[in-house]
């Protein structure tokens, strides 16, 4: 079972709490303005944002990219992100490759081999069954993320996760 909540769910538990509730655009600007304060510090200033009643806290967090071969020679590419820009370049120029769906990986050599994901830390979150639960940024956030690793003026360092060690 998936439920993905919102702000339409925020905005009615709002509601049913307050007498007196604003009404859903003023709600819905202030809303936005407070999370877009909250993301831009995640993201430019490279701070977690602790939330509260104990649910945790958001943050990015970035992993060396590690490129490990698999026992029968090929690339194992579980921890590698496809570069689509230059895969669909490659196929325009080699049909060969575009019949095989040859991918492009980033190496992220112009963020020091760091893949960079937004991270909720679950330590300090008093929810029961929290494995259950997850979150998922916008493509908004996702992008302004992207756009401050490729921004060669803003100098953030993120917290550094150690990778799972796998067989």
């Amino acid at each position: 079972m998936s439920n993905k909540y919102g702000i339409r769910e925020a905005y009615k538990f709002y509601k049913s709490y307050t007498e007196n509730p604003l009404p859903y655009p003023i709600f819905r600007a202030v809303w936005l303005s407070f999370i877009d304060k909250v993301t831009t510090g995640i993201v430019e200033e490279g701070k977690d944002f602790t939330m509260p009643y104990r649910l945790g806290s958001v943050g990015v967090r970035k992993q060396k990219i590690r490129v490990k071969m698999n026992e029968d020679g090929s690339i194992d590419k579980r921890y590698l992100r496809p570069d689509w820009n230059a895969t669909k370049e490659l196929w325009a120029r080699d049909e060969k490759a575009k019949e095989a769906k040859q991918l492009v990986f980033h190496l992220n050599k112009h963020f020091g081999g760091y893949n960079c994901k937004w991270f909720w830390d679950k330590s300090t979150c008093a929810v029961t069954n929290q494995t259950a639960y997850s979150l998922t940024m916008s493509r908004e956030n996702k992008r302004k993320l992207s756009g401050a690793i490729f921004n060669e003026e803003l100098e953030v360092d993120y917290y550094e996760q150690k990778p799972k060690h796998y067989v």
